[in-house]
């Protein structure tokens, strides 16, 4: 007993002290690693949604592969990107906006959403253009969701 007490005392210690204990080159590190995250994201969603709007010629084999990658994408684990503190009032280098940890749960369900619908185009991607457009439609409306609520215009 007094081991396991020993082993949940040390955890509840590391917990307490990561949850407050960012520095500014943490936080800093946490924004360039949430705007990396989203230059893939972006990527992928340049690849089909430039099919998508018959800019590039519908490749069934590479809409897919951009899609099962969005996929992978809307599954990592987002939180640690986005610490508290730093939002575009606390970094002049990010358009996150306060609203994320104000309205956390919001900012939890647009990101459902983007997984759901990362999850539903990888269903359509590679079964005919008309329906990577369907995919491509629900995916535009879930990332514009989050955009539009909790990040900065430029």
């Amino acid at each position: 007993m007094n081991k396991r007490l020993n082993v949940l005392s040390i955890t509840l210690a590391a917990l307490a002290l990561s949850a407050g204990s960012l520095s500014a080159a943490d936080v800093d590190k946490s924004i360039e690693m949430r705007q990396s995250y989203m230059q893939l994201i972006a990527f992928n969603v340049g690849i089909v949604g430039s099919m998508a709007k018959g800019k590039t010629e519908y490749d069934s084999t590479v809409a897919l592969q951009a899609a099962n990658n969005l996929d992978l994408l809307s599954k990592i684990n987002y939180q640690s990107m986005w610490p508290e503190g730093s939002s575009n009032t606390d970094y002049n280098h990010t358009r996150a906006k306060e609203k994320i940890w104000s309205d956390a749960e919001g900012f939890a369900t647009k990101h459902t959403n983007f997984a759901n619908s990362a999850q539903n185009l990888v269903n359509l991607a590679d079964k005919g253009l008309n329906n990577l457009r369907v995919g491509m439609k629900e995916l535009g409306g879930s990332c514009g969701g989050c955009h539009q609520g909790y990040r900065t215009k430029k």
